[in-house]
């Protein structure tokens, strides 16, 4: 999703539903997105469980990141533990975003919704490839661009670029902030040359733009964070 674009307490006992037939489903037997469930759980959010299937092609999207940088899950058994417990939370949190959009009517706009799909599809040769090169069927892979957008759209009328007041003292702390990281990227025996920094006005457009973006994100973890203290929440692994 996009965000992976496509974003989590007591514990309980769950009884999951035996299949009904070979290869039927029935309601209880499948989550939100129309993916199959396996049987287990990681948690539930105000009656909706989250799939262990789902944790760990989540996690295993997270691993492929660190191991990029250099870090092996299955070797650090504490950095293991704290992506497990991201892993669970960014699920929990993006299930409290999409029940929310769904209490207050949101829906996505079924034109982007066929749009980005299309965009997908014609990546592959057909239905059949992105089946085995993503993992999903093609209408789960609706069913998660449709969350994502509408995630977006509740995002954006929550949280106002309007109500976001940034300042040119602020703007000018974070031009000093990345000249500091730019100086600190040299060499010990080398300096920066000045005459190649950028000036102030040069990038205040795109700090601006970065600030904008961190501020809607607090934004949004207090959203989160108001959600999760209203909701009925379980983590069970």
């Amino acid at each position: 999703m996009n965000l992976k674009k496509l974003i989590l307490i007591a514990l309980s006992t769950i009884t999951v539903s035996a299949f009904v037939g070979c290869g039927e489903q029935n309601e209880e037997e499948v989550d939100h997105q129309g993916n199959q469930r396996t049987g287990e759980t990681v948690a539930i959010v105000n009656g909706q469980e989250i799939d262990k299937e789902e944790f760990e092609e989540t996690k295993d999207y997270f691993a492929q990141i660190y191991e990029a940088q250099g870090i092996d899950l299955d070797e650090d058994e504490e950095m293991n533990e704290q992506v497990t417990r991201q892993v669970i939370d960014e699920l929990v949190s993006e299930e409290l975003l999409i029940q929310e959009a769904k209490d207050l009517e949101i829906s996505p706009n079924e034109e982007l919704v066929e749009e980005e799909l299309e965009e997908y599809k014609n990546e592959f040769e057909d239905d059949d490839q992105l089946e085995e090169q993503l993992g999903l069927s093609v209408e789960q892979l609706e069913q998660q661009i449709s969350d994502s957008l509408m995630i977006d759209k509740l995002i954006d009328e929550q949280v106002q670029d309007d109500d976001l007041n940034i300042s040119e003292d602020e703007l000018k702390q974070m031009y000093d902030q990345q000249i500091e990281q730019q100086q600190e990227m040299m060499p010990e025996d080398e300096e920066i040359d000045e005459a190649e920094l950028p000036e102030f006005e040069e990038i205040k457009s795109d700090l601006e733009e970065m600030a904008l973006e961190e501020k809607k994100q607090e934004q949004v973890g207090k959203l989160i964070h108001e959600l999760k203290d209203e909701s009925d929440i379980e983590i069970l692994y």
